[in-house]
């Protein structure tokens, strides 16, 4: 505790930027990720449009659940992006970790 009484602790403060630099990072990377499942997305589209890769029943099965599997991504990364990025400010992480605490 800093002079006075009323001060933050400096672990506190370096603490504060760790977290916050881990958020950004995670934020940032699934974003990223968020960008590569859009992109095998609509490559797979693609495929379902060649006759001769749409007839094939082995490609098409794989085509579908590589689809769905891009598109689960895309929904799990939109929830993450969207719950964590509120999280960047260590009071609402707190409370949230008080929450979930047992």
């Amino acid at each position: 505790v800093g002079p006075g009484g009323g001060g933050v602790s400096p672990a506190l403060v370096r603490f504060k930027y760790s977290w916050e630099a881990f958020v950004d990072s995670l934020l940032r990377e699934w974003k990223t990720l968020n960008l590569t499942s859009a992109l095998l997305a609509s490559g797979i589209l693609t495929t379902f449009q060649v006759p001769e890769m749409s007839d094939d029943p082995l490609t098409h099965t794989a085509a579908l659940l590589s689809l769905i599997c891009a598109i689960m991504s895309l929904s799990y990364g939109c929830v993450f992006i969207v719950r964590f990025g509120a999280m960047r400010s260590m009071g609402k992480a707190s409370r949230w970790a008080e929450v979930r605490v047992f």
